[in-house]
C-alpha cells in the first residue's frame, strides 16, 4: 500500500507541472536565503526566513489541493483558501511550540539529574520527543485541506491516524526517508564531482581531522563560488524532496484502504444511539 502511493505520487508530479510551482518557489526562496546570508551576512538572512515561515503553509495548502484534482481521479477532495491557510499556520506554530517545549523537557531533566546542557542524555531526549512529535502530527496538513478539520481536531486526526494504522505509516515514514536518502546522495555526488578540484587538500588528512573540519574552512576552501554552487544544489533537492514528498503524502493520505470506516446509527425516541 505505501509503496504504491509511493509509485502513484511520483507518476503524479512528473505527469503535472504545475505541482512543481510551489517547490520550485522554495528553492528560490533558499538561494534568495543563501546569497543574502554571504553578502549581507545570516543576521539579515535570518530576518527573511521569518518570511518563509508564513508562506509555507499557503504552499502546503496550495501543492496539496492541486494533488488531490491532479492525482485522485479529478475529484475536488481538496480545498484551500483564507481559512485553511489560518488553520495550517496556527497547528504548525503549537507543533514548532511543542518542539521548543520538548526542549525545555530535556533541559529541566539535565539540571534535575546534575547533566549539563550539552550533554548527551540530554540532546538525546530532545531529540527522541521532537521525533515523536513530528512522526504523530506530520499528516495534520493533509487533515485539514481533506478533511477539513480545525486546528486541534486536524492535530488530533493525525495522531489517531497514526495510531489506529502504525505499522502502515511505519512503512511510509521509512519508503521516505530512504527516497529522501537517495535523492539526497545523488545531489550530493554531483556537487562532489563540479567542486571535486576544491577538496585537494582533504586527500592527505587522516579521519579524525576531517571529522574535525569547522565550517569556517568550508567556505574558505570553496570559495564564494563553490559556497552558492552548494546553495544552488541542495535548492534543486529540496525542490525533488518537498514536491515529490508532498505527493506521496497527499496520495498516501487518500488511499481508501486507510480511511477510517464510518460507523452508523440512529437514536430512539429516548435519545439513545445504536450502531449498526
Amino acid at each position: 500500500m505505501s509503496f504504491r502511493s509511493f509509485k502513484k505520487g511520483l507518476n503524479c508530479v512528473t505527469r503535472s507541472p504545475r505541482l512543481w510551482v510551489p517547490g520550485g518557489l522554495i528553492g528560490i526562496f533558499i538561494v534568495v536565503f543563501g546569497f543574502i546570508g554571504i553578502n549581507y551576512g545570516m543576521v539579515n538572512a535570518l530576518k527573511i526566513s521569518i518570511a518563509g515561515f508564513f508562506l509555507l503553509p499557503f504552499f502546503s495548502g496550495f501543492i496539496l489541493s492541486e494533488i488531490a484534482k491532479s492525482c485522485n481521479n479529478g475529484l475536488e477532495t481538496g480545498s484551500f483558501g483564507r481559512v485553511q491557510y489560518f488553520r495550517l499556520l496556527i497547528s504548525s506554530i503549537i507543533i514548532y511550540s511543542g518542539v521548543v517545549f520538548a526542549l525545555l523537557i530535556a533541559l529541566l531533566l539535565g539540571t534535575v539529574f546534575g547533566l549539563g546542557e550539552s550533554s548527551p542524555v540530554v540532546e538525546s531526549v530532545w531529540m527522541f520527543l521532537t521525533l515523536v512529535i513530528l512522526l504523530y502530527t506530520f499528516f495534520y496538513d493533509t487533515a485539514i485541506i481533506y478533511d477539513e478539520e480545525k486546528v486541534i481536531s486536524s492535530l488530533q486526526t493525525s495522531i489517531r491516524k497514526v495510531k489506529t494504522n502504525p505499522f502502515e505509516y511505519i512503512k511510509f515514514y521509512v519508503i521516505l526517508i530512504i527516497w529522501l536518502f537517495i535523492t539526497g546522495f545523488a545531489m550530493l555526488f554531483i556537487w562532489s564531482i563540479i567542486l571535486s578540484s576544491r577538496f585537494t587538500s582533504i586527500e592527505t588528512m587522516d579521519p579524525a581531522a576531517i571529522t574535525n573540519l569547522t565550517p569556517h574552512w568550508w567556505v574558505s576552501t570553496l570559495g564564494t563560488d563553490g559556497v552558492i554552487i552548494s546553495i544552488v544544489i541542495f535548492a534543486i533537492w529540496s525542490v525533488i524532496a518537498y514536491t515529490s514528498g508532498m505527493a506521496y503524502k497527499a496520495v498516501f493520505y487518500l488511499n481508501p484502504e486507510l480511511q477510517e470506516p464510518v460507523i452508523s446509527g440512529e437514536f430512539d425516541e429516548k435519545g439513545r444511539y445504536y450502531r449498526y
